[in-house]
């Protein structure tokens, strides 16, 4: 007979002697307590802070491109003349509902055409995955969601391109960053945000809009985030456009919350109340999302499915989050064709509206006026292209 020993296993056989199978037993088994609480003590002193990452395009920052966990490459395009690095938010977020940060960004004295954004976030304890939003004013720039630490901690970097908002970062603005957590004897974590912008000149450039305007609750001369709740609110305002457009697009970020957040695996409403009512959410897996100019249909959107960290089955989150968790991108709708109708000067309603399915039971469905609670959404009105 053949037997294939490691060291370990040699060592107990020549100590126990195959002729002495008690003694080789007790001697294996000493070897194998011996060898996991080694394992265990190298596994403690080797604990580190858990890395969350987000699979993302690159980004070009003055040492050349850069993914979302700040590993660089060259990209060949460089960059001349201004490279300044400023610490926009360094704050944490404990019990934090209704109190977000609040400061002033001013930028650089230099002139520039690139700005990126590195949001890195430390947790450690207990904790939900939470919204986040960052405001200029009542305009919001960044939607983000956090990932659920671990007793031992956790920590994410995501690097975002922010120069398409030029026109709003060459100004001095009030920056809100609304990120609402609760701290508890359950829920211990909290988040250790840090937001630095890097501002730099690249030799090649992008053409951002002239002009931004807000679609939004306004809510920033309050010091509060300016989103809509959907449908309690009316997500709805008045702007009045320039005259001399030439291209305008409406981004639209709406993200599904509490008996939204799962809207994809939602069930149609003629079997809603199978189990009881309120057991099951309905309005079916559809969700479209419209916007409306003066009551008249615009466009239409459809949202990704972001399955934010905590949901379904941890494999879909740790340690790769899922497909925009950390940076919910905006859906964007070209209103170019309205604008002989716009740009006369006057107050026009731009309204959002999220819709799912109604149906019979029977196979004939409707679009729904509304769908659970709740749709956290806003938009602007950017690409404003002047003459």
């Amino acid at each position: 007979m053949e037997v294939l020993l490691t060291p370990c296993f040699y060592h107990a056989l020549q100590v126990g002697n195959l002729a002495s199978p008690v003694t080789f037993l007790l001697s294996l088994t000493k070897m194998l307590l011996r060898f996991l609480s080694s394992a265990f003590v190298l596994v403690q002193a080797q604990a580190v802070l858990l890395q969350d990452i987000q699979v993302a395009p690159p980004v070009l920052t003055p040492s050349g491109l850069t993914n979302g966990s700040s590993v660089g490459f060259p990209s060949g395009l460089g960059s001349q003349g201004c490279v300044v690095e400023q610490v926009l938010v360094d704050h944490v977020f404990a019990y934090s509902y209704g109190q977000p940060f609040v400061g002033t960004y001013k930028p650089p004295s230099c002139n520039f055409n690139r700005v990126t954004w590195n949001l890195t976030v430390t947790s450690r304890g207990r904790q939900f995955d939470r919204l986040g939003a960052i405001y200029f004013g009542d305009i919001e720039l960044w939607r983000t969601s956090t990932a659920e630490p671990t007793q031992n901690g956790i920590f994410w970097t995501y690097i975002k391109d922010m120069s398409w908002a030029l026109p709003l970062l060459q100004e001095p603005q009030k920056l809100i960053f609304d990120l609402g957590n609760l701290v508890d004897g359950t829920y211990t974590g909290t988040f250790n945000t840090t937001l630095t912008a890097t501002f730099f000149t690249a030799e090649d450039s992008v053409m951002p809009a002239d002009e931004i305007l807000p679609i939004s609750t306004r809510q920033g001369a309050n010091n509060q985030s300016s989103q809509f709740s959907f449908p309690s609110q009316n997500a709805s305002n008045s702007v009045a456009l320039p005259r001399n457009i030439k291209k305008a697009v409406v981004s639209i970020a709406a993200t599904g919350q509490i008996g939204e957040e799962f809207w994809y695996t939602n069930v149609p409403q003629s079997v809603v109340n199978t189990f009881g009512a309120g057991f099951l959410y309905g309005y079916s897996p559809f969700r479209e999302v419209q916007l409306l100019i003066d009551g008249v249909l615009a466009g239409v959107a459809w949202p990704f499915p972001v399955i934010f960290t905590g949901g379904i089955v941890p494999g879909l989150w740790r340690p790769i989050v899922g497909i925009d968790a950390f940076d919910l991108r905006e859906d964007t709708i070209d209103i170019t064709p309205f604008l002989p109708i716009l740009c006369d000067g006057r107050n026009h309603t731009f309204q959002i509206v999220v819709s799912g399915l109604n149906d019979d039971g029977q196979g004939h469905g409707s679009l729904s006026e509304t769908v659970g609670s709740y749709w956290v959404s806003r938009s602007y009105c950017d690409n404003l292209s002047l003459y």
